[in-house]
Order: C-alpha cells, then sequence, then structure tokens
C-alpha cells in the first residue's frame, strides 16, 4: 500500500478503509499463495496503524484495528485455513493490543481502578474523560509489564526491609534518584503512594551479591557503609554508588542482606580522602 511519508493520519486510514472494503466484498477462494499475499499485506496494515496513525490518532488506531480483526469470518468462509496463516495473522493483534476493557481483563484488575492506575503511570492524559478511555489502545508488549510491575510493587515503608537497609538509607538513595520509583517523582500520582518495581530493586540485590565473601581472616578495618559515613569517609549515597560502579573495593559480609551486607576498608577511605 503506498503512500505519501507526509501523509496524515485520516489519509493513511482512508486508503485502509479503501482496502477492507475491496477485502469484504471479495467471493472467490483464496488458495494458498493467495492466503501468503493477503495474510502479509494485512499484516502490512498493522505495522501502517501502529507507525502513521497510533502515535497521533490512537483512538482512529484501534477503529482501525477492530475493524481488521472483524474480517477475519469474512475470508475464513472462502479459504481452507488449516495452516493458520489468516488466523495468525489477526493474532497479532490480539496480542499486540488492548483496550482498557480487554487490558483489564488481561491483568485481573477493575476497570476503574486500571484507569487511575494508567494515568499514574502517565499511559492514559491526567483529562481523559471515561469516553476518550474507552477509545484508547494499548500496546501490550509495553502496557501489560508495566502493569504487572505495579501490582507487584514494593511500597516505600518496605523498601528499607527489602534492601536490608536504613529508612534514612533508603531517603537519600530516592532524593538522589539511585532508586527509582514506578510513577516518575514529576509525575501525576508520585507524591502519594510511592512504590518501587521489585524487579529493579532485584537488580540491586544481584548487583551487591556479586561482591566478593569477606574472608574471616582478611586484614583491614572493614565496616559497613553506615559506619564509613560516621567517621567522614564520605556521603552515602557517594560511596554506595562508587561501590556498585566498581571504583571503591568492597566486600560482602555473609550473615548479612543487601546493603546492610556490604563493608568497605574504612582507613584506606579515610587515608584517601585527606590524601585528596
Amino acid at each position: 500500500m503506498a503512500l505519501a511519508a507526509d501523509a496524515g493520519p485520516e489519509t493513511v486510514a482512508g486508503d485502509i478503509r479503501k482496502r477492507f472494503a475491496a477485502i469484504r466484498r471479495g467471493k472467490s477462494f483464496l488458495n494458498r499463495p493467495s492466503q501468503k499475499k493477503l495474510a502479509q499485506e494485512l499484516t502490512e496494515v498493522i505495522k501502517l496503524i501502529e507507525t502513521r496513525i497510533a502515535p497521533t490518532a490512537p483512538g482512529l488506531a484501534f477503529d482501525l484495528l477492530w475493524a481488521q480483526l472483524h474480517l477475519a469470518e469474512g475470508i475464513q468462509e472462502r479459504t481452507d485455513d488449516s495452516w493458520g496463516t489468516i488466523g495468525d495473522t489477526m493474532q497479532i493483534i490480539e496480542r499486540r493490543f488492548h483496550t482498557l476493557y480487554s487490558l483489564s481483563a488481561a491483568v485481573g484488575i477493575d476497570r476503574p481502578r486500571l484507569s487511575r492506575l494508567l494515568r499514574k503511570l502517565g499511559e492514559i492524559p491526567a483529562d481523559a474523560t471515561e469516553v476518550d478511555c474507552g477509545n484508547m489502545v494499548f500496546e501490550a508488549a509495553t502496557t501489560i509489564p508495566m502493569v504487572e510491575a505495579f501490582k507487584a510493587a514494593v511500597p516505600l515503608r518496605d523498601v528499607p526491609d527489602y534492601l536490608g537497609a536504613s529508612k534514612r538509607q533508603i531517603e537519600i538513595l530516592y532524593r538522589e534518584g539511585l532508586v527509582l520509583p514506578l510513577v516518575p517523582r514529576s509525575g501525576p500520582g508520585s507524591v502519594r503512594h510511592v512504590v518501587f518495581g521489585r524487579s529493579r530493586l532485584d537488580e540491586l540485590l544481584v548487583r551487591i551479591a556479586r561482591l566478593p565473601e569477606i574472608a574471616p581472616s582478611c586484614d583491614g578495618d572493614f565496616h559497613p557503609i553506615s559506619y564509613a559515613c560516621q567517621r567522614s569517609a564520605d556521603r552515602f549515597e557517594f560511596l554506595f554508588s562508587e561501590i556498585l560502579e566498581g571504583r571503591i573495593p568492597a566486600f560482602r559480609n555473609p550473615d548479612r542482606t543487601g546493603i546492610g551486607s556490604i563493608v568497605v576498608d574504612v582507613g584506606i577511605l579515610l587515608d584517601a580522602k585527606t590524601a585528596a
């Protein structure tokens, strides 16, 4: 389907509708080669809707995708789709896109609550009406993982225990952007109900777990980061960041977990600071 590069969404949609109408008028039997050709064309239409219409006119994009799904029955009546060629093409739409209603069923969250959640995540404009929300289409590949992450999120009050840190340490990491919430702090709903993605927190714990375990016989003035801060080695957020980046040598106390398990040679840190 040849279209000018600067054609707007309405123009593109008009050409797509014309092609849909031609498919609906078709009466001849579709043999295997014809099935492949039609399936390829329908796949290209999906990409066209994704790239040329959905970014600026999501409601129009959904209407077209919905219309394409309804082509399936008429096509199946004039073909033997035992190979699944046409069915697989239609399933691309079902796998890639959701309405608010189908997304609600997919993630197991009732529609009003899901609508509020998607507003917090920036997927629905803050001023969108209920009608607007009902007409929106969401890309499954990005929206479902985002919603699932929110369902399994860790509230701010539980993050200290989850990361093996003090409340003060988590507040510092949050303030400095070293531990990021699911909803950006500048976004709607970011002040209340601050939550953190469990997978992100787990990634941080994995990085800490990769630190070498300190041996009981290891020589040095080894203490937790909190003690190093008390001794004025440096600010907590700086030491923690430098340790994660591998610029400050650190070890892991096997008797503790998370941030509280990290130990550093305080004497070496103090000597380095004095020499600087």
